[in-house]
């Protein structure tokens, strides 16, 4: 059977619910704050490590011969 609620139990339980919407709407906004930092810090570390890949690197040089 359905169950019957009053005027103010389904004002409480509406007020509940939007209270929960709006915390989990702060929460989405966090984590897509921490998301483009994060993306950030890749593109900064990565841009570190293609920069070391780019530095020359020092090859040896045969020794000379010498003249008598």
């Amino acid at each position: 059977m359905a169950t019957r609620y009053k005027k103010e139990e389904l004002e409480q339980i509406v007020f509940l619910q939007l209270d929960n919407l709006n915390t989990q709407a702060k929460h989405i906004e966090l984590l897509k704050k921490n998301n483009e930092r994060l993306h950030e810090y890749n593109k900064i570390l990565l841009d570190k490590i293609t920069h070391e890949d780019k530095k020359p690197k020092p090859y040896s040089t045969p020794p000379r011969k010498r003249k008598k």
